[in-house]
């Protein structure tokens, strides 16, 4: 992915962020676990988890990343067929 590309996915990422989980009632780190996880959806490199693996907070952001990396990948799959 070249400079360009990669700008324009980080883009969409933030786009993608802001119209489905920013002002969700979601915790903190549930939000930061989605937002990586739509990274990993676009094939940008994302954050691991700075949390301690098996607390709460790790746990929370383990399935907001589940959600983002499932939920961005159905809207990009959507996208392309929209555009066939």
């Amino acid at each position: 992915m070249d400079a360009h590309q990669q700008l324009q996915a980080l883009r969409r990422v933030q786009a993608w962020y802001d119209a489905h989980i920013a002002n969700c009632p979601r915790s903190f780190e549930w939000k930061h676990g989605a937002r990586a996880g739509c990274f990993k959806a676009h094939g940008l490199a994302f954050e691991r988890s700075p949390w301690p693996s098996g607390t709460a907070q790790d746990d929370a952001r383990n399935a907001g990343f589940d959600y983002g990396y499932m939920q961005a990948k159905h809207d990009l799959q959507k996208e392309k067929e929209a555009a066939l």
